[in-house]
């Protein structure tokens, strides 16, 4: 593991565990700033947009900051829309903010995935879900809580 990836997942969990309502993202966006000149791969991309995508639409920043990680994340989202790494991105996203929004998102995410024949997305993001609801209650109370309003897709 390279040190810019251990940096990011090192200021992820000192963001994810603050109880700090006024927690700083600017520590960890700077570690993903840093690892994307580092050379970031596919694998860590998905959760280090959600970073991105996170601190520029959930934190104040000057328009033309929030222009710009939001044009960067569709950018590439649009150029490997069909990658498994949106699974990441999206799960990132609850887990920065433990919003219910996000797990939607992913809901729908996947049931697109599995609507257009996306096999490789849907399967990994099966094995996410399932996973993640073994080892957090809260994610799996969100997760029945979005399958109960928008239907079971796996």
């Amino acid at each position: 593991m390279s040190l810019t990836r251990d940096a990011v997942f090192q200021q992820f969990e000192l963001f994810q565990s603050s109880n700090d309502p006024e927690r700083d993202i600017r520590p960890l966006v700077r570690a993903v700033k840093e690892h994307f000149r580092h050379g970031a791969t596919v694998s860590d991309m998905g959760p280090c947009l959600a970073v991105i995508w996170f601190s520029v639409t959930d934190y104040e920043h000057p328009w033309y900051v929030r222009l710009w990680g939001q044009f960067f994340v569709r950018l590439v989202r649009l150029l490997s829309l069909k990658r498994p790494l949106w699974n990441d991105f999206h799960m990132c996203l609850w887990m920065l903010s433990r919003d219910q929004h996000y797990v939607c998102e992913l809901h729908r995410h996947l049931a697109t995935a599995i609507r257009k024949r996306r096999y490789d997305q849907a399967s990994s993001g099966h094995w996410m879900i399932t996973s993640v609801c073994q080892q957090d209650n809260e994610f799996k109370s969100a997760w029945n809580l979005a399958t109960a309003q928008h239907g079971e897709i796996f």
